[in-house]
């Protein structure tokens, strides 16, 4: 580099310090795989959860068949509760699967994407 061309980036640098601008433009797209990587983990998180409430509720509901105890309304509650926790369950795996479909037409590294396959 010659001393001219560090001069034009010195005044180049200088201009947009004294103006208050960044000298290096801020890319939006690069700030999207860390926006798509925390709502990957968020996703990952409500899907985690749901899978441990939904294996409570299967074995709270195996027991009571197992047992053939309780009846009547507490059956009918734990029967419910299984049923709901299917589809909290069902409704998590969707929305995970949709967000890694849309990350990666929107340019995500597949780095950020790979963990939650």
């Amino acid at each position: 580099m010659n001393l001219f061309s560090i001069r034009t980036v010195a005044v180049v640098a200088s201009t947009f310090l004294l103006a208050g601008l960044p000298a290096v433009a801020m890319d939006p797209v690069a700030d999207e795989p860390m926006t798509y990587a925390e709502r990957l983990a968020e996703a990952r998180d409500t899907l985690d959860a749901a899978t441990a409430r939904w294996q409570a509720a299967r074995a709270a509901y195996t027991e009571a068949r197992h047992e053939r105890h309780p009846r009547g309304d507490a059956l009918g509650a734990i029967e419910q509760e299984f049923a709901d926790a299917k589809q909290e369950l069902e409704r998590a795996r969707r929305e995970l699967d949709a967000l890694i479909d849309d990350a990666r037409p929107a340019g995500v590294p597949p780095g950020v994407v790979r963990p939650y396959l």
